[in-house]
């Protein structure tokens, strides 16, 4: 594994030559990450969006950050071509695979050592922690967990139906937990969730259980300043996401307060 401390002098040593933080970044490269994720834009809504700002994030803090994506089959060479540029512009390589994650596993894939497999809930989670157990046995699986399988009880109208995904999505997780070396609960509800979970494990096999708290991204910040009924307006919020199951996202709420 790479010597923390070695790359922090480095990362002085390029400063102190003059470099902008960006270039000593860039020379110096803490952890390999490969990270599981279906697409660099954000064409399917919110995890995405997540994942792409993970990936930027590490790869600023210096880390070396592979995105592997299962290709979309409405996605175009052009639009792949496009996405890798973007990618590599934030310090991130994109590497592709014609089908799932661990259908078809690309020979730069199984050729990286990297130290930590991310992988995301059911979606990606499971074939995370296949990879880095038939690839990548002295890596480390962080699992993000992004949902509360009670939320479950609160969709549709059959009583019978959510109670039995609820139960099946709870199972998911509690087996996804137990092969990951890192859970991340996403905000304090998740993190609590996770905990309870974790508690029923034995002492020696618990992962390490952290609390993951996203917020937003001040560089891209652009105050407009215009007045209405007379009062200054010098903050705006923007709510992304799809609306459906309002009432359970807390939209009247996040409205309310607005």
């Amino acid at each position: 594994m790479v010597n923390r401390y070695k790359c922090l002098d480095q990362l002085s040593e390029n400063l102190a030559q003059g470099r902008t933080l960006r270039e000593a970044l860039e020379a110096v490269k803490l952890f390999r990450f490969l990270i599981l994720g279906t697409e660099w834009a954000s064409g399917n809504g919110g995890l995405s969006t997540f994942n792409r700002k993970l990936c930027i994030a590490l790869a600023e803090l210096g880390h070396e950050v592979i995105l592997y994506l299962s290709s979309a089959p409405e996605s175009s060479h052009a639009d792949e071509n496009a996405d890798a540029a973007d990618a590599a512009k934030c310090g991130v390589v994109l590497v592709r695979t014609p089908g799932k994650w661990r259908d078809v596993v690309p020979p730069e894939i199984m050729n990286l050592k990297p130290e930590f497999v991310v992988g995301h809930d059911r979606h990606s989670g499971g074939d995370a922690q296949m990879l880095q157990h038939v690839f990548f046995p002295n890596a480390r699986s962080i699992l993000f967990i992004h949902t509360d399988p009670a939320i479950e009880m609160f969709k549709g109208d059959d009583p019978k139906v959510q109670g039995r995904k609820k139960e099946e999505r709870e199972g998911i997780q509690r087996g996804l937990m137990k092969n990951a070396d890192v859970v991340v609960g996403v905000g304090p509800r998740l993190y609590t969730h996770c905990a309870k979970i974790v508690d029923g494990f034995e002492e020696s096999t618990q992962p390490v259980l952290v609390e993951f708290i996203p917020g937003f991204d001040a560089r891209e910040e652009r105050p407009l300043l215009e007045e209405r009924n007379g009062k200054k307006i010098k903050h705006r919020a923007l709510l992304i996401g799809r609306a459906e199951d309002a009432f359970l996202k807390g939209l009247d709420i996040f409205q309310a307060a607005i």
